[in-house]
């Protein structure tokens, strides 16, 4: 049986003495240690999220600078090539042009000696013409 003297209620204070005296020392630091862990990692959590924020922030700037970039450099590129079109048209006009004035000039040339070589052939016809008749009569006419 329990019985009730002076040694229980000096337990019971020596008790509470050392649940105080363990509780200033011991808990109060682990729990104020184990507190600021926990903000420290909240922090760097919240640190963290922020990072991966701006590194999508910062993948969709670049996906959309690249994006603007390649369709800019197709502008670009399209725009040399109707340039390098149109330029080839236009030496190509060049070209002909100057191909239908050569063949005009050759083609005066070789209507000019036509001409000329039909004019010596009907100034030189009679005496072909005589000297024919010779051959084929055995005579001179």
């Amino acid at each position: 049986m329990i019985t009730l003297d002076i040694s229980l209620f000096i337990t019971v204070v020596d008790t509470l003495i050392l649940i105080v005296l363990l509780n200033i020392i011991l808990y109060k630091p682990i729990r104020r240690i184990l507190s600021e862990r926990h903000a420290k990692i909240k922090g760097l959590n919240d640190e963290i999220e922020k990072f991966y924020e701006n590194a999508r922030m910062r993948k969709e700037e670049l996906d959309r600078k690249f994006v603007e970039s390649r369709s800019r450099a197709k502008e670009e590129f399209e725009s040399a090539k109707r340039q390098a079109q149109a330029e080839e048209a236009e030496m190509l006009e060049k070209v002909r042009q100057e191909a239908d004035d050569h063949k005009a000039e050759n083609l005066k040339k070789v209507q000019a000696d036509v001409s000329a070589a039909e004019k010596t052939l009907r100034e030189q016809i009679d005496s072909f013409a005589q000297e024919m008749a010779g051959k084929i009569l055995g005579r001179a006419i």
